[in-house]
């Protein structure tokens, strides 16, 4: 883990891992987290990285996290992105046009439901499903 303030919580569950990013996150932690990252991308089936704690996050970790969504989409697995009330993350996809990249879920319970590979695509976001 990074600081007190900025930090990330490594949650594993059977066939899951949650990387909770917590605090701010740039260019100063985006090296631990790209190391947690690579351990996961041959890891669990679901990966969720939940920024509803998140208070600042810049373009090395959106890249970051581009990357490990390719790469975990590569080996069949799944990426999801929990954004919740994070509206300043919520922003800063909308400006980069991020925010339909990446499967978007609300809530923990959204993050963790798997989806059957050989149901019919799911969309990428239910930020309108409410």
């Amino acid at each position: 883990m990074t600081g007190d303030e900025n930090t990330y919580r490594l949650v594993r569950l059977p066939g899951a891992a949650i990387v909770e990013l917590v605090g701010a996150h740039d260019l100063s932690t985006v090296s631990a987290l790209r190391e947690v990252f690579s351990l996961l991308v041959t890891g669990p089936d679901l990966i969720v990285v939940d920024v509803t704690e998140t208070e600042f996050i810049d373009m090395s970790v959106l890249g970051g996290l581009v990357s490990l969504d390719r790469d975990v989409q590569k080996r069949g697995g799944q990426f999801r992105l929990q954004l919740g009330p994070s509206r300043i993350v919520w922003r800063v996809l909308e400006i980069t046009g991020l925010f339909y990249h990446f499967e978007v879920v609300q809530t923990r319970e959204a993050a963790l439901r798997l989806i059957s590979r050989n149901a019919p695509p799911c969309p990428r976001s239910d930020a309108d499903a409410t």
